[in-house]
């Protein structure tokens, strides 16, 4: 279903001229036709309208478009269901989300050290939360004052828990 709106958002935004090359999937210009589609997510409503879709499916591309957020996050730690993606919100509100992956764990689909700065796009999926297939890392490193910020934010989101389920709480 992922696949079949990009390629339906690029129809009709013109965005990419090839999504597929010699070597596959062209990667980077399905980066470009998702950040089109978050730009715009009423584009869910016309693929909903013009395609012939499941009523699961449905469902699934409705809590995408009522249920997302773009935004960059802090993984702070890797639990045996889910990797803890942290963001501090304007109001000094922390939360913290329990971002699980697409086919594979997020640990090993980044395989890095934490703290690690992402920016992506966490979705509602039957009662879960994924991203939208791309975690651009920052190539940033953090000293210990600012692992300790973290560590204090992080206890901060903890008291009011790691929110599992969009549906519940979209902030």
């Amino acid at each position: 279903i992922w696949l079949d709106l990009i390629i339906y958002v690029n129809d009709r935004m013109k965005v990419a001229p090839y999504l597929i090359n010699e070597a596959g999937i062209n990667q980077e210009e399905i980066h470009k036709i998702r950040e089109v589609l978050w730009e715009k997510p009423q584009l869910i409503d016309d693929y909903i309208r013009e395609e012939d879709l499941s009523p699961e499916e449905v469902a699934i591309l409705i809590s995408w478009k009522t249920h997302h957020i773009k935004g960059i996050f802090v993984i702070m730690e890797y639990r045996h269901d889910y990797a803890v993606f942290m963001n501090d919100q304007a109001d000094g509100q922390v939360i913290l989300y329990g971002v699980k992956g697409i086919s594979e764990p997020v640990s090993s689909t980044l395989m890095a050290r934490l703290p690690m700065t992402v920016e992506t796009v966490l979705l509602h999926f039957k009662d879960q939360i994924i991203y939208d297939s791309f975690l651009s890392r920052w190539p940033v490193g953090f000293g210990e004052g600012m692992q300790a910020l973290f560590r204090d934010m992080y206890k901060k989101g903890l008291e009011d828990g790691i929110l599992t389920n969009l549906a519940d709480g979209i902030q």
